[in-house]
């Protein structure tokens, strides 16, 4: 059982919290307008195996309490197309032993990360992003975590060196990279405080291929935490509210 996070609600918190809620309406229309969720529209689901890969002492009970199945789904954040310039995501619902089903279990950890380093760097991200291959794009939690035992921090996903498919959409890519055991991405920690850290490795990510699962029930949330790690500040509270409306029934890719 990962160990309890104080969660006392900051100014920044609580004044996302107003934000999110003001800010859901608007999800909520877009999202019946689309007849789908109005973010992360469209998607590929995996089934991934979640591998500690800790080098530093103080990380690896962490990393093998991250260990084990996941559900990953890969998406673009705005357009059912996959031609068009925009930022990627990763949502991450981290499971251990237990069955890859679209149900939450109350020890589940989701994680989601976007191709933005920050949330001030979210239009450039629009534009920078490679958004035609999902593997070649560096993926950031974007907003801080907490853990009771290392404290404040970030994660990112890096992807490994892979040789990829050429003429291919990027779900294809995906699939294609899966089939030849290439799809692989390196679970990063950097903790936070008076210096921030560098990036040390955490786990590493592997997708093993296509999840056939219901994508209408499956719905991730920042403040799915059961594994410790805690999503803290203005962005991530904000999130909470826009998430929950715009969850309408997904396109599969």
């Amino acid at each position: 059982m990962a160990n309890a996070v104080m969660t006392v609600q900051t100014v920044g918190e609580a004044l996302g919290r107003v934000v999110g809620a003001a800010l859901a309406p608007v999800a909520a229309v877009m999202a019946k307008a689309r007849g789908g969720r109005a973010l992360h529209p469209r998607g590929t689901v995996c089934a991934a195996e979640v591998v500690a890969a800790a080098e530093d002492p103080v990380l690896v009970a962490l990393a093998h309490r991250l260990a084990g199945g996941a559900v990953v789904r890969m998406s673009g954040s705005l357009w059912r197309r996959a031609d068009l310039p925009e930022m990627l995501g990763c949502a991450m619902r981290l499971r251990g032993p237990r069955t890859l089903t679209p149900e939450v279990d109350p020890q589940d950890q989701d994680i989601l990360f976007a191709t933005a380093r920050a949330p001030w760097a979210v239009p450039l991200a629009m534009l920078t992003t490679a958004h035609h291959d999902y593997l070649q794009n560096v993926y950031y939690t974007i907003g801080r975590m907490e853990d009771a035992e290392l404290g404040r921090l970030e994660l990112r996903l890096v992807p490994l060196p892979i040789v990829a498919p050429a003429g291919a959409q990027r779900g294809a890519r995906l699939r294609s990279a899966m089939e030849a055991g290439h799809a692989r991405l390196r679970l990063e920690l950097r903790r936070l405080g008076g210096m921030r850290g560098s990036w040390q490795p955490l786990c590493e990510v592997r997708l093993r291929g296509p999840l056939n699962v219901d994508t209408r029930a499956l719905k991730f949330s920042p403040y799915q935490t059961g594994q410790g790690l805690v999503p803290r500040g203005f962005l991530h509270a904000m999130r909470e509210s826009i998430y929950a409306a715009a969850q309408a029934p997904r396109a599969a890719e």
